[in-house]
This record gives structure tokens, C-alpha cells and sequence, in this order.
């Protein structure tokens, strides 16, 4: 299951239930998913890098890419327009 936040009509937020808070492995785990719209998620993903960030689940033309800050925080970029 899952909550999703939106703004004007953009996702901003979600978060995914998972299993119970002592899972071991915290990718399941109940959590926050921040997501930002933008004109370029490509452009968005070479600023991320740029900056000391990662880029994942990115290829050519995706409408979508979860990025990593510097200080380890992942968030996911969307162009907008995308569903």
C-alpha cells in the first residue's frame, strides 16, 4: 500500500508501507519517497551528478530517475507532463 501526496495535480510524495518497523532490511520499511517535477529529467540527473549526487534507474528519454544527494538522501525526479 501506499499514500500519495500531490500538488496541483504532481505527485510530491509517497509513502510505501512495508513490513513492520524491525525489518532488517529498510528498502521494505515503511518510508518517505520525495519526488520533484522537472522540464529535463536528463538535465536534472547530469546537475545530480555534477553536484556529487548519483543517478539510478535512468536511461535515455526516461520521464523519471531516482537520484542520490551528496549526503545520501534519495529523492526521484519526473518530468512533467509524465503520469
Amino acid at each position: 500500500n501506499e499514500v500519495v501526496l500531490r500538488s496541483r495535480g504532481d505527485v510530491v510524495a509517497r509513502i510505501h508501507s512495508g513490513a513492520v518497523e524491525a525489518a532488517p532490511d529498510p528498502t521494505i520499511r515503511p518510508h518517505w519517497q520525495i519526488h520533484f517535477t522537472v522540464d529535463d529529467v536528463e538535465a536534472a540527473a547530469r546537475a545530480a551528478r555534477a553536484h556529487g549526487g548519483t543517478a539510478h534507474q535512468q536511461g535515455l528519454g526516461s520521464t523519471e530517475a531516482i537520484l542520490t544527494d551528496p549526503d545520501g538522501a534519495h529523492f526521484t525526479v519526473t518530468c512533467k507532463g509524465a503520469a
